[in-house]
C-alpha cells in the first residue's frame, strides 16, 4: 500500500511544481512527471513479478528505469532527471540508514577475525586487479604516459571502483524477505568497510577531484584532504546516528539538534569527494543500533523499526527505479565484452580474496556464501568513474560506458547471485509463497509475532 501512495504523492508533487512554471513549460512538466508515475507504476509491477520468481524487487525496479532512460526509450529526458537528484538522494539515504540499522555488532564480534583478513584480502586482489587493469589500457589513453605516476594513480582509481560495494542494494535485498543472521551480518559489516576503504584510496589517489554526488549533476574541481574526508565520515554518521538515537528514544529536539546541526556540518566534505554520502547514514544505523544497552535503546529500536520498514519499501522503489535512468546499455559489442571481462575479474578477485581469508581465520561453515554479498555495486561507483575519467577526454565517453555497463551487470547479476546465496545458506526460502504476510502485514513486524505469542500462553 504504502509504494502505491508514492504514485499519488508524485502527482501532487508534479502539480505543485507546473503551478509555478510559466505556461510554455507547463506542458513538459506534467508529460514528465506523468511519465514518472507511469515508471514507478510499471516498477511496482515488475518488482512484484520478479519477487514472485524468487528475483529481487530491484531487479525490477532498475530494468524499468533502464527502459524509460535516455539511453532507451528516451522517456525521461536528462534534464528532468537531474532535476530529480533529491528525491533520489533521499532515497539512497533512507535505504544506506536501513543497512547499517539491520548489522548487529554482537553477531560480528565472533567472527571478527575473518572480517578483517577478508577486507584486507579481498583489498589486495582488486588492487592488483586494478594495476593489470590500468596497464593494459595505458597503450590506448595518450594522457597517461604525460605525468609520473599518472598511470599507477589511475589504477588505483580503478581499483578504488571496482573494489566499492553498496550496503545500500544488499540491505534492500535482506529487507524484502526479512532475513537475519550471521551471515547477512558479516556481509553489511564488510560491505561498509569497503566503502571506508574505497574512500581512503581515492582520497589518497587524487589531491584534486571533481565532485559528483551524484550522476548527472554538474562538476567542480575541490581539494581532498585524506584524513580529513575520513574524520568527516565518519564524524558525521557517529553525529547523524546519536542525534536519531537521541530524537526517538526521548522525542526531544531540542537534545538532538545539536549533533544534527554537527552532521550537516560535516557532510560538504563528504561530498566533495564524490562519493560516501551513503556511508555516512550507513554508520549513522549501525551507531544507532548496536551503542549502549539501555532502555533508550529498546525505545528506539522499536520506534525506529516502525518507522523504517514502511520506508525502506518506498525508498527501495524510487531509488532503484530513478538510479535505472542514469545506467547505460554498451553501445558496442566490444565494450559489453570488455565489461563482462571486468565483471568476472572482480568476481574472481572478491572470491579469491575471500577463499583465502575464510582458510586463514578458520571462518564457520554458515559464511560460506558470504563473498556473493559483495558483488552488487551501486552510486558510488558512479561516482568514483568520474576521479577515474577526469584528464582522459578522449576516451571519457567510452570508459564512462564501459564502467556504467559493468555497474549495471554487478548491480543485476550480483544481487541475484546473493538472493541465492541466502536461499542455499537457508536463510530465506526460494520464492515467496501466496499465503506469506505482505510487508504491509503487521505479522512481519517481531513486535506482533512477541505479543500474539505472550498472548497465547495466558490462554493456555
Amino acid at each position: 500500500m504504502q509504494r502505491y501512495l508514492v504514485l499519488f504523492l508524485w502527482s501532487l508533487g508534479g502539480a505543485g511544481l507546473s503551478a509555478f512554471e510559466p505556461e510554455a513549460l507547463r506542458t513538459s512538466w506534467g508529460a514528465q512527471t506523468s511519465a514518472v508515475g507511469l515508471m514507478l507504476l510499471i516498477g511496482i509491477t515488475a518488482g512484484e513479478t520478479l519477487s514472485r520468481l524468487g528475483l529481487p524487487r530491484l531487479v525490477g525496479y532498475t530494468v524499468t528505469g533502464l527502459c524509460f532512460g535516455p539511453q532507451s526509450l528516451e522517456i525521461l529526458n536528462t534534464s528532468f532527471s537531474t532535476a530529480l537528484a533529491p528525491i533520489e538522494h533521499l532515497a539512497l539515504g533512507i535505504l544506506a540508514l536501513r543497512a547499517g540499522y539491520q548489522v548487529d555488532l554482537k553477531s560480528v564480534r565472533s567472527v571478527a577475525g575473518t572480517v578483517i583478513v577478508s577486507l584486507f584480502t579481498v583489498t589486495i586482489f582488486v588492487v592488483i586487479l586494478g594495476t593489470v587493469a590500468a596497464a593494459f589500457a595505458a597503450p590506448f589513453i595518450s594522457e597517461l604516459g604525460q605525468q609520473p605516476g599518472s598511470q599507477e594513480t589511475f589504477g588505483l582509481i580503478i581499483a578504488a571502483l571496482l573494489l566499492v560495494s553498496s550496503p545500500s542494494v544488499v540491505g534492500a535485498i535482506l529487507s524484502e524477505r526479512e532475513a537475519e543472521g550471521r551471515m547477512p551480518d558479516v556481509v553489511l559489516t564488510l560491505t561498509i568497510g569497503l566503502e571506508l576503504i574505497a574512500l581512503l584510496i581515492v582520497s589518497l589517489t587524487w589531491a584534486e577531484a571533481p565532485s559528483l554526488p551524484a550522476p548527472g549533476s554538474v562538476t567542480a574541481t575541490v581539494n581532498v584532504s585524506p584524513l580529513w574526508t575520513i574524520v568527516s565520515s565518519l564524524g558525521a554518521g557517529v553525529a547523524l546516528g546519536l542525534g536519531l538515537r537521541l530524537l526517538l528514544s526521548t522525542l526531544s529536539v531540542t537534545a538532538a539538534l545539536p549533533l544534527l546541526i554537527l552532521c550537516a556540518t560535516l557532510l560538504p566534505s563528504v561530498q566533495s569527494t564524490g562519493a560516501g554520502v551513503a556511508f555516512v547514514f550507513a554508520v549513522a544505523g549501525l551507531v544507532a543500533r548496536n551503542l549502549g544497552e539501555d532502555e533508550r535503546k529498546q525505545t528506539f529500536v522499536e520506534r525506529f523499526g516502525r518507522i523504517i520498514r514502511p520506508a525502506t519499501e518506498v525508498a527501495s522503489l524510487v531509488f532503484f527505479t530513478l538510479f535505472g535512468v542514469h545506467l547505460r546499455l554498451p553501445y558496442t559489442w566490444s565494450i559489453a565484452i570488455a565489461a563482462c571481462i571486468v565483471v568476472l575479474g572482480r568476481s574472481l578477485a572478491i572470491y579469491m580474496g575471500v577463499s583465502l581469508a575464510t582458510r586463514w581465520s578458520r571462518a564457520p561453515e554458515d559464511l560460506r556464501n558470504y563473498w556473493s554479498g559483495l558483488l552488487p555495486q551501486g552510486p558510488a561507483a558512479l561516482s568514483v568513474m568520474v576521479l577515474a575519467t577526469s584528464g582522459v577526454t578522449n576516451l571519457s565517453e567510452p570508459i564512462i560506458n564501459l564502467v556504467s555497463a559493468v555497474v549495471l551487470i554487478n548491480l543485476l547479476a550480483g544481487s541475484v547471485g546473493f538472493k541465492m546465496a541466502l536461499h542455499r545458506s537457508g536463510l530465506i526460502a526460494a520464492s515467496p509463497s501466496t499465503s506469506e504476510p505482505l510487508a504491509d502485514d503487521p505479522g512481519l513486524h517481531p513486535q506482533s509475532a512477541d505479543t500474539l505469542t505472550t498472548e497465547e500462553v495466558k490462554t493456555d
